[in-house]
């Protein structure tokens, strides 16, 4: 498939901007940085951007969960060694498989890579919390926040690992903001927080990934939320109250018409933009503003259906309204990219905290979902091979 620079590119030829010729040498020199990219495993065939990689990512999270969940519901009838070895063979796994990927495709395959680490450290987060109530561990959840920021932390930086850094920084905020004193700044415990924060930080610029370092930017806002939020809480309210007083299935009816309305516009203005030509919101220049319409949407849904029936159609709508704008703005749009993976991953914990049914229940949700997205990579693998085998063709015919 054609990047965007290829189509701007094909756009200049079509409007005069440039001759044939012109825009022969450039698509031929995109096609010689990237193939040197790809061979050399450098950052610039890292940053070619392949939906098999990201749906097999989401079908690992998915299984993983699965996995996770069902243990847990049958944690009682395993014999305690074999948990504990089993926790620490889950977390051998994880890591070794990530350190396995890099060895045998370098960046090309960097999200494989990424869901290795993440299996190996929710086998960390889970390990912890089962071994802590089989052998009765005191503690709270906030002291097992700072623990979890920490292991995932030292281990992200150990492996370079962009999205363990990413998930030790969600615990430390979730530790800061529980905090007894989350509205000080004048703390030991903020002092901490802010340590925390800046060498995240500086491992972002030290591995030079400016995604990680937004990140921590944001970590470290909202952590300080608490000291200022107490200013806003009265608008909130006032807000809260007028949106209470509409009916709820007016709500509901027009939280889903917005979603579906933004997906509309996601799939028109990548694949048919001349079909509401006249129309500025379905034009592909304002794809973020979109997708953002449709995260709203979501966001107010899960307020509106939160009962076990209700998480499981508005997670299950989530999961897809992700998918189709990966698959349409995914590989063109980092923002949109990277803002999709953190929706699915807070609809997996979303739907985990929840505990839908029961924990088989989850389990089975979780399960079906992976197995969903492992078909749906397979498939999209396949394409994927398919128009490149035919986009080769093409070049060596002209």
């Amino acid at each position: 498939m054609a990047t965007l620079i290829e189509r701007q590119i094909d756009d200049w030829e079509k409007r005069g901007v440039i001759d044939a010729d012109v825009a022969s040498a450039l698509r031929g020199d995109i096609g010689a940085t990237l193939a040197a990219g790809e061979r050399k495993g450098t950052p610039k065939a890292s940053r070619r951007f392949s939906f098999f990689q990201v749906v097999a990512f989401f079908a690992a999270i998915s299984i993983a969960a699965a996995i996770l969940i069902f243990i847990a519901a049958n944690w009682d009838y395993v014999p305690r060694i074999a948990r504990a070895g089993g926790v620490m063979a889950l977390i051998v796994a994880g890591y070794l498989g990530g350190a396995l990927v890099n060895a045998r495709y370098g960046l090309r395959r960097r999200i494989i890579e990424e869901a290795c680490y993440l299996l190996g450290g929710a086998a960390f987060v889970g390990g912890v919390a089962l071994i802590g109530q089989m052998y009765h561990i005191s503690g709270d959840e906030r002291d097992a926040a700072l623990l979890y920021a920490a292991g995932l932390g030292f281990s992200g930086f150990a492996v370079r690992s962009l999205a363990l850094a990413a998930a030790a920084a969600g615990w430390m905020v979730y530790w800061q903001i529980d905090g007894p004193n989350a509205d000080t700044i004048l703390s030991l415990e903020f002092l901490l927080f802010a340590v925390s924060i800046g060498a995240g930080i500086g491992f972002a610029s030290f591995i030079k990934s400016a995604w990680l370092r937004r990140i921590y930017y944001v970590a470290g806002v909202i952590g300080v939320l608490p000291i200022i939020g107490n200013y806003l809480l009265e608008a909130l309210e006032w807000l809260a109250d007028t949106y209470d007083a509409i009916p709820v299935n007016l709500r509901i009816s027009v939280w889903l018409f917005v979603l579906l309305a933004a997906a509309l516009a996601l799939v028109v203005g990548r694949f048919r933009p001349t079909l509401f030509s006249g129309v500025p919101v379905f034009s592909s220049r304002r794809a973020g503003r979109q997708f953002a319409l449709g995260l709203l949407a979501i966001a107010f849904l899960h307020g509106e259906l939160s009962d076990d029936a209700g998480l499981i159609v508005v997670s299950s709508l989530s999961v897809f309204y992700v998918l189709i704008a990966l698959y349409c703005y995914g590989r063109d749009r980092q923002t949109i990219r990277y803002i999709s993976y953190v929706v699915f991953a807070g609809e997996i914990l979303v739907v985990y905290g929840e505990t839908v049914y029961s924990m088989l229940g989850t389990s089975g949700f979780f399960l079906a979902l992976g197995l969903v997205l492992a078909v749906v990579a397979f498939a999209v693998y396949r394409l994927e091979r398919l128009w490149k085998a035919r986009g080769k063709r093409e070049k060596t015919d002209a």
